[in-house]
């Protein structure tokens, strides 16, 4: 009973002090990657802030801050679904169908604060981010990649890597995007003081 007590205190520690970390990502060159982004998050232009949900149930989502609002949209199918698609249409001498657009919602952030607390929140997951070797692997889950300034960090969620003190944010403010909801984006909902 001592033992399984101790392993109980043990495993409470661990948890307690177990922190979720983003690295960086720096193969945004990548040609996959650059039209992933081109689709979710490059609307009119780069975003100076933003993130992307990828594998996310099929389909992905991307959210980009822009003047003074927050742009949510969600793709109906993984883009790189709808690419390897494509270039079987275009093989096939077909005409290939463009990526299916499900949602697309535009929430203006009334309070300048609240603005520049989430735009602070991105930036400070990029300036945080930190090479490390995950010691789990995580064949299911999900991509985070979040963008702040022309720099990107990399979070992988799954079912061996549960959701943490940033993605638990990051879904905080897709919710309300998807909801239409702005008063969930303010920084007292969102914890960020």
């Amino acid at each position: 009973m001592k033992k399984l007590a101790l392993l109980f205190i043990i495993l409470i520690s661990f948890v307690g002090f177990a922190q979720q970390k983003a690295k960086p990502f720096e193969n945004v060159d990548n040609e996959r990657f650059q039209i992933v982004k081109h689709f979710l998050l490059d609307l009119d232009g780069v975003p100076d802030y933003g993130f992307m949900i990828m594998n996310f149930e099929d389909w992905d989502m991307g959210i980009c801050l822009k003047g003074d609002s927050i742009i949510y949209r969600v793709y109906e199918k993984p883009i790189l679904s709808w690419l390897y698609e494509y270039n079987n249409a275009c093989d096939n001498g077909e005409e290939p169908l463009p990526p299916v657009l499900t949602a697309e919602y535009k929430l203006k952030i009334d309070s300048p604060k609240d603005f520049s607390a989430i735009a602070q929140f991105l930036q400070s997951i990029v300036d945080k981010a930190t090479p490390f070797k995950e010691e789990t692997p995580c064949v299911d889950g999900i991509n985070w990649y979040v963008l702040a300034n022309g720099k990107w960090a990399y979070i992988r969620t799954g079912s061996l890597q549960k959701a943490g003190a940033i993605t638990d944010k990051l879904i905080h403010i897709a919710s309300a995007c998807e909801n239409n909801d702005p008063a969930n984006l303010t920084r007292e909902a969102l914890g960020l003081e």
